[in-house]
């Protein structure tokens, strides 16, 4: 850890003006209830924005008064996919806002309102009420639970306030909604099964529990990271409720082989097939929770699975599970995810650089049990998971166990065999509809990207060769059904589309122009047969 230096001070104090501008922005009457994050759950109820427009108000005052205390320092170990993250405690002394190095370069890739944004979020946990932090990580944007947390857990949720404040940034840059807020297939799909009443369908509701629960379980996967490579001399001076939740995980990894025994020197270290086992379920479940936030949901067949894929995954969903309760079937869809999810290392640490020739040596000694640790933990993947789960930080347990009982209590409806393809045809609608608004604001999403972020830039690439080719798919699997009224906007966001592929191809390279041009043709036909 070090204090911010150098060049970095005059970034941080743009990222600081910035984070003023989207709270006083927030200020104005009317101004956060208009981005409607909090009006979420099954009632879509406007909901009260008091509690949270009061903690929004103290995000800059906050942000400030750590940075003179200077508690806003650089975690040089921390990536560049991660930017910051916010170091809470009961004692305000040990209270930090960590930023990575590149969140404070001046040719950073990614532009200041984002990181900015990412700031917002970290200093929502840095917030204190009664000696406590209340602003916790129970969903994060584009993910299937995002829309349902209704009421006071939507205000003590870190990406609400992210979600509030992209909001705000697009009405203050006067750019098109998507630039900075939530986009993407799991977003489109959520909306598009998120029921309006607590009956009905329960796809959607199981899938944001399944995301919840998940969610949870990473958290605690890597509070048992953190436990396991500490050693317990310092665990010793330590005491609560979640301390002795993590010795008990502790001791049942230990039962199953999962651990080793720790040393008898007076550390009481763990050694590396502790730690290899430690890493990997860490790295596992966040993995679990990272291929939920990318899953196609694909309806019929006659077994609930999951398809994995490195881009995106598919779950295939009998409607018959349709009459399942949402708790249940959250349950279904976790055992799916684990039945077809690979245990695959983490990235190795021995080629880190300024790592001494004694650290790279224990990081190859760990390196060397992954293997031994993945089959041990493939055995008893499934009780391990729920020995995370039911040790739940001690905080946060009352705020998820009250929205447990708001899912307990969805009716669920089984979807019909007259409204099969209906169900189909309105997630083919909601996930060409991203897809068409994702193309359509490309052009503004690149102008807010800074100078250094643009060289090579290679914008007709293979992720943007499938997006189009998906448009053009869909667009011919909405061609037929009759009932199926929207074909002629779906046209005309095409026609958008197209729009902004020909803007975007004047200045790439010729291979780009020539797979632009070919990509043209294809949404044209695509087009053409929407008439």
């Amino acid at each position: 850890m070090r204090d911010v230096q150098g060049t970095e001070v005059a970034v941080l104090n743009r990222l600081v003006d910035k984070v003023e501008e989207i709270v006083d922005a927030a200020g104005a009457p009317g101004a956060l209830a208009a981005t409607q994050v909090l009006d979420a759950g099954f009632g879509f109820q406007p909901a009260d924005y008091t509690v949270f427009g009061r903690r929004f108000a103290l995000l800059h005052r906050r942000l400030v008064e750590l940075n003179k205390a200077g508690k806003v320092v650089v975690n040089p170990d921390l990536p560049d996919s991660v930017g910051a993250q916010t170091l809470s405690a009961v004692d305000e002394a040990h209270v930090q806002v960590q930023l990575g190095p590149g969140a404070l370069r001046t040719d950073a890739p990614e532009s200041l309102t984002l990181r900015a944004l990412t700031l917002i979020h970290e200093l929502s946990h840095a917030l204190r009420e009664h000696g406590d932090h209340p602003v916790k990580d129970y969903t994060y944007r584009n993910s299937w639970g995002q829309g349902y947390l209704a009421g006071e857990i939507g205000t003590r949720n870190a990406d609400t306030y992210f979600e509030a404040a992209a909001h705000l940034a697009e009405q203050l840059e006067k750019l098109p909604a998507g630039i900075y807020r939530e986009r993407g297939l799991v977003q489109a799909q959520r909306r598009a099964l998120q029921p309006p009443r607590p009956v009905g369908n329960p796809l959607g509701p199981a899938l944001a529990w399944a995301d919840i629960k998940l969610n949870r379980i990473w958290l605690r996967a890597y509070d048992a990271q953190v436990h396991v490579c500490t050693p317990t001399a310092v665990w010793d001076r330590r005491s609560g409720e979640d301390v002795a939740a993590m010795q008990q995980v502790e001791a049942r990894l230990q039962e199953l082989g999962i651990l080793d025994g720790r040393s008898y020197w007076i550390s009481r270290e763990h050694g590396p097939g502790s730690v290899a086992a430690a890493r990997l379920l860490e790295h596992f479940t966040s993995a679990l929770k990272s291929r939920l936030m990318r899953l196609r949901v694909v309806l019929g067949g006659d077994v609930l699975r999951y398809d994995h894929d490195p881009v995106s995954g598919s779950l295939l969903v009998p409607f018959e599970t349709t009459a399942e309760e949402p708790l249940h079937l959250a349950g279904l869809i976790i055992d799916a995810l684990l039945q077809g999810s690979p245990i695959a290392p983490p990235a190795a640490r021995s080629a880190t650089p300024g790592l001494t020739p004694e650290q790279v040596t224990l990081e190859k000694q760990v390196e060397a049990c992954y293997p031994g640790a993945a089959k041990t933990l493939s055995a008893h993947l499934t009780e391990v998971v729920e020995l995370l789960w039911v040790n739940d930080r001690s905080y946060e347990r009352p705020q998820v166990q009250g929205l447990e009982k708001t899912f307990a209590a969805f009716e669920p409806v089984a979807v019909g065999l007259g409204s099969r393809g209906i169900l189909q045809t309105v997630l083919r609608a909601a996930e060409i509809d991203d897809l068409i608004r994702r193309w359509t604001i490309m052009p503004a999403r690149l102008g807010t990207l800074p100078a250094p972020a643009l060289v090579g830039l290679t914008i007709f690439d293979d992720v943007a060769d499938e997006q189009l080719r998906r448009i053009v798919d869909l667009a011919g699997g909405l061609a037929a059904p009759t009932f199926f009224t929207e074909r002629p906007s779906v046209r005309a966001g095409i026609g958008r589309v197209i729009a902004a592929v020909t803007e975007l191809a004047t200045g790439v390279d010729k291979a780009q122009a020539t797979r632009a041009a070919t990509l043209l043709d294809a949404l044209g036909k695509a087009a053409d047969g929407l008439a």
